[in-house]
């Protein structure tokens, strides 16, 4: 099986970041925004906060797949449409880019600086062809009018090598609860890019209607997907323009209507038409196909949710691209209701731990600080799929930073309510890779330690520069 890393430009909140992990490929984004920045940091994603115009590729040398969703506010229908107006332009840079001009005054006469940003995984793909290591492939996600600008794309692609294929998916017809267009772009430098193949029925206002396949399960509800104990409307201003004549209805025995970061405007009411609770961030982000418990941090929480790509779409994308279907864990259509939350937490699973993590990060300061030098995200000898998080090679100790939800802590590991048993099976399997991992490297001559998330960054620096004391006199 070939190795990937990805870099994601634009990362926002981490849906293409847990797509990777489900799929064991090491991820990085690029994401400005210190709100969504603090919400990868506390989901464990590695990140790196900066202006995406500030990087390279040369940055990021180990990155072979370039995954991409620059802003949609110019594009979207429900932003400015500056965009859709600079579309001309927007070609016609890409265009001089593909020959290499220098397009960086005109860039700066768009009338919104957000619309050049589209043309930055161009600048990164034209840049990593010019030093001798293109990206393998690239993926780009963005709202359907942005199609105009993935196809001048794929040409300048095409030019260069790349196999291309652009086009729409609809998220429901990929267990995602909610539905949602989007415009894909897929290059390739070898192999032909396919797009995933449909997983569920597409909606339909009149599910008699809607065209089914043997394979094809209905597409999920709301109903389905979240924890309310009946059935419910949601009135969403979606392409109302505000118009309160124009607001829609759906029930819980529907899809969502696209999440956007204005979802907490909708009403939710009972059958009977009295006021129930307006969604929150986590059951916004469940219709997102995220995780139920996923970390949203700092401000613009709800922005956050209505910007990201759906984790499941996200994923299936990412599997058809880097040939790895086997490996998205998507639910059999024999399985239970609860099973498209299932869906998104698989997207969240990954069988390497996450990377640079608060108290990874905290402990490594402290490390550093006391004089010990160290590598991160090491390959396992004999395991190279596996990571070690904190490595002193010379003195052969490897050091595990371990989440408590997700590998168990028995002081605080919480239970879902959802999908208890598939959760249960997913952390006692984390469990067992933990053990097998930790026999591995001791019968291969390292001492393992491993500490949990909560536990003090001084006493696990003090642990580790006392081993590291021991280990290296033992050597001398």
């Amino acid at each position: 099986m070939d190795t990937y890393e990805l870099v994601t430009l634009f990362a926002g909140a981490g849906a293409m970041d847990l797509a990777a992990h489900s799929l064991d490929v090491p991820a990085v984004g690029i994401e400005w925004n210190s709100s969504t920045c603090a919400t990868r940091r506390a989901a464990g994603l590695a990140t790196e906060e900066g202006d995406v115009r500030a990087y390279s590729p040369s940055d990021f040398p180990s990155a072979n797949v370039l995954v991409g969703g620059p802003p949609c506010q110019t594009f979207a229908t429900a932003g400015s449409g500056q965009g859709r107006r600079d579309l001309a332009e927007v070609q016609h840079l890409m265009q001089r880019m593909a020959m290499r001009d220098d397009v960086t005054a005109d860039v700066a006469q768009l009338n919104d600086e957000r619309t050049s940003l589209v043309l930055e995984p161009l600048r990164w793909a034209l840049s990593a062809l010019d030093r001798g290591h293109p990206y393998e492939a690239l993926v780009l996600v963005q709202v359907p009018s942005v199609l105009p600008v993935w196809e001048e794309m794929g040409d300048v692609l095409s030019a260069e090598g790349y196999s291309v294929a652009s086009g729409m998916l609809n998220a429901e017809e990929f267990g995602v609860p909610q539905t949602r267009r989007r415009a894909v772009l897929i290059a390739k430098l070898r192999g032909t890019p396919v797009f995933p193949k449909s997983t569920h029925q597409p909606y339909s206002k009149h599910a008699s209607n809607a065209p089914s396949g043997p394979t094809l399960v209905p597409c999920v509800t709301m109903g389905e997907t979240l924890d309310r104990p009946e059935s419910f409307y949601v009135i969403s201003n979606y392409g109302s323009a505000g118009a309160p004549g124009a607001r829609q209805r759906r029930t819980s025995a529907e899809p969502a209507f696209p999440v956007t970061g204005k979802f907490p405007r909708n009403r939710v009411q009972t059958e009977a038409g009295a006021e129930l609770d307006r969604l929150t961030c986590a059951e916004a982000g469940l219709l997102q196909s995220f995780p139920a418990n996923y970390p949203w941090a700092g401000l613009d929480r709800a922005q956050q949710i209505g910007n990201a790509t759906p984790v499941a779409l996200a994923t299936r994308i990412l599997a058809a691209v880097l040939g790895r279907d086997q490996l998205a864990h998507m639910p059999p259509s024999h399985e239970s209701a609860a099973a498209p939350s299932s869906t998104a937490v698989s997207a969240r699973m990954a069988r390497q731990s996450p990377r640079d993590t608060v108290s990874e990060i905290s402990a490594r300061r402290l490390l550093h600080t006391a004089g010990l030098r160290f590598r991160t995200e090491v390959p396992v000898p004999g395991m190279p799929r596996r990571r070690i998080d904190i490595a002193f090679s010379k003195a052969k100790i490897a050091v595990f930073m371990d989440g408590c939800f997700w590998h168990g802590c028995p002081e605080h590991a919480t239970q879902p309510k959802a999908n208890v048993e598939w959760w249960r099976t997913k952390v006692e399997e984390n469990k067992a890779r933990d053990a097998e991992l930790t026999e591995h490297l001791t019968d291969e001559g390292w001492t393992v330690l491993r500490f949990w998330e909560h536990e003090s960054q001084a006493h696990i620096a003090r642990q580790i520069a006392d081993c590291h004391a021991r280990r290296s006199s033992t050597k001398e």
